[in-house]
């Protein structure tokens, strides 16, 4: 599932997300559209998520 990440959310989690991005190791960049994928691996017991950021 893809979802794109509302305004509200970005605003209401911008620390969270600027934790993530920090992990990149990528230069600090300021975000207009944040994608989150999920999926569900059942084999493996285990969930997925993406973090995709424009």
């Amino acid at each position: 599932m893809v979802n794109k990440m509302q305004d509200a959310f970005i605003a209401q989690h911008g620390e969270l997300l600027d934790h993530y991005q920090a992990k990149t190791k990528g230069p600090v960049s300021y975000f207009k559209n944040i994608w989150i994928t999920t999926t569900h691996i059942t084999r493996a017991k285990s969930y997925l998520l993406e973090i995709s950021f424009e």
